[in-house]
């Protein structure tokens, strides 16, 4: 079978070459020059999203050694930000943004942010990290894992259930997001599930299709480069998997997961092994192929066909994850009887 790009997605593409084009070039080895290209995209991502109207955010500081990270607390505007008498008690997505560890901010993702809320009506906290080359990967995970902590100790004051606290993130940021959810449950800090849109999963950056290569829009030059800015040289091979999930040696107890990336994204066959390992494991597991569209596609082609259709499933994913325990054992008891 011969790989083909989704026809709306091509169109939006054609549309966007004159502006891939003025692009910074990324040398490989040289993660200043990497950054740059990255910004530049969400640069242009952020300049045709559409507007979200009806989302409220607040700004929180949460400590991690001597340093306070911003993080950002997304929430539908009718609804008050913190808890109020008589508010009902909701789940929470904790959200970690893309950009390869080593671009990008909470800024960046702020409509992109917007949009889930809107969709799911779920609050969202959104934690700036600090990039790679000023920390290392290890760190990243840690401070992810410094938020999740945070907003379990401050979930009374949002009004929301610890229990039902989702990790999500996406590319770079959904790699960081399964290496926070494996360090939790080693500390055994509950996460409700994790929601991982293409992700960055494997430093070695495994091989993919041959018909594929003409479709990649990241390439392993560029990750390779990320990968190289995040691991120090001096980590041990049993460390390795709280910075690159994928050498994780065991899968088991992980939280329930939903994986999506497209078929011709460079991280297909590292989701895929991904998926592969978690259910293998035990773990309930949400796997999803999207035919013809590669790496950030939702970004490139928001109003498109597949996009929308990609928004539902993730969607469903996050209000089954943050639901209360008693309406998934009704959910099992209607679908067994």
């Amino acid at each position: 079978m011969v790989f083909t790009l989704n026809p709306e997605l091509a169109q939006c593409l054609q549309q966007l070459t004159p502006a891939f084009e003025t692009f910074p070039q990324s040398q490989p080895g040289d993660v200043q020059s990497l950054k740059k290209r990255l910004d530049a995209f969400y640069t242009l991502v952020n300049s045709h999203l559409p507007r979200i109207d009806g989302i409220a955010t607040q700004d929180y500081a949460v400590p991690f050694a001597d340093k306070k990270l911003l993080a950002r607390w997304f929430y539908k505007a009718d609804h008050a930000a913190e808890n109020t008498e008589n508010s009902p008690i909701q789940g929470a997505v904790l959200f970690v943004h893309g950009g390869g560890g080593v671009a990008a901010d909470v800024q960046a993702y702020d409509t992109i942010i917007k949009n889930y809320v809107a969709k799911t009506g779920v609050g969202f906290l959104a934690i700036d990290y600090q990039l790679a080359p000023d920390v290392s990967g290890d760190v990243q995970t840690q401070q992810a894992l410094a938020a999740l902590i945070w907003l379990h100790e401050h979930s009374n004051q949002f009004n929301i259930d610890p229990n039902r606290i989702v990790m999500m993130g996406d590319s770079g940021g959904a790699g960081i997001a399964a290496a926070s959810a494996a360090l939790a449950r080693d500390r055994g800090i509950t996460v409700a599930g994790q929601v991982l849109i293409y992700p960055m999963l494997d430093h070695r950056v495994p091989d993919v299709p041959a018909g594929i290569i003409p479709f990649l829009n990241i390439v392993a030059p560029e990750i390779t480069t990320a990968w190289q800015a995040r691991i120090p040289k001096d980590t041990a091979e049993k460390d390795m998997s709280i910075i690159s999930p994928a050498r994780l040696e065991n899968y088991a107890q992980l939280p329930p997961t939903y994986i999506e990336v497209g078929e011709l994204d460079l991280f297909c066959i590292e989701s895929l092994n991904y998926a592969a390992n978690l259910y293998a494991a035990g773990v309930s597991t949400e796997f999803h192929l999207i035919p013809g569209v590669n790496h950030g596609y939702d970004l490139l082609a928001p109003a498109s066909q597949i996009t929308q259709q990609a928004m539902t499933l993730r969607r469903n994913a996050i209000l089954r994850m943050t639901a209360p325990s008693d309406n998934l054992a009704n959910d099992n008891q209607a679908t067994n009887s």
